[in-house]
């Protein structure tokens, strides 16, 4: 499904910054969905600290 909505997306010149927003994009709903553990995103340098703290931690 990911990669149909980036290849659809991309398709129609659309901007997404991930693929969640390539999937609402097309119409694909989406939802959040709770989970036991951290799932970081890093996408600027300042994510770093966090990525690295957890690491350390595990």
């Amino acid at each position: 499904m990911i990669r149909q909505a980036i290849a659809a997306a991309r398709q129609q010149n659309l901007v997404f910054t991930d693929d969640t927003a390539a999937c609402e994009m097309i119409g694909q709903p989406v939802r959040l969905v709770p989970g036991a553990t951290p799932n970081p995103k890093v996408t600027v340098p300042g994510d770093l600290p966090l990525i690295e703290a957890l690491l350390k931690a595990s």
